[in-house]
């Protein structure tokens, strides 16, 4: 992994590392997790029991940007952990400092724009709005001699 800032990082190691992080926190001893390469599992090996009285684990930073995080605040923590789901599919939900947090994974393909999540709670259900921004990323080309090339004829054009 680089040593740069993680504001710097490239992208794919930026996203190994949060993964690496989310397996560290929710299991320890988590299965091999091959798309993430080495780092997840070293963050795994080297995970310690989370202490309660550190606070809560480091998180990606609340980015609401496609390919970002979106850190959304769901208010004091209740008895009932609440449900998050974001468009058909449950989010993560975790306590900090006496309050419920979801931690929604936007695509890169999200609209900008306003975004919702469904939050349910002792059989109650509410939606959640919260804003997505454009980014610009960082883009990368790579230039290939022709000779070294071989595509496929609907590939050529």
């Amino acid at each position: 992994m680089s040593n740069l800032p993680h504001d710097k990082l490239p992208r794919r190691d930026a996203l190994a590392a949060g993964l690496a992080g989310l397996l560290a926190m929710a299991a320890p001893r988590a299965a091999h997790a091959a798309d993430v390469g080495e780092a997840a599992d070293a963050a795994v090996a080297k995970s310690a029991p989370i202490d309660p009285a550190a606070g809560p684990p480091l998180l990606p930073r609340d980015r609401r940007v496609p390919g970002g995080v979106a850190v959304l605040d769901l208010g004091p923590q209740a008895a009932t952990l609440p449900r998050v789901e974001f468009g058909d599919r449950q989010v993560l939900v975790r306590a900090a400092a006496g309050r419920w947090q979801a931690i929604v994974g936007l695509p890169l393909d999200q609209a900008l724009g306003t975004a919702k999540v469904v939050v349910t709670q002792a059989s109650k259900q509410q939606t959640l709005e919260f804003e997505v921004v454009d980014k610009a990323y960082a883009r990368q080309a790579l230039r290939v001699a022709p000779g070294q090339v071989n595509l496929s004829p609907e590939n050529e054009a």
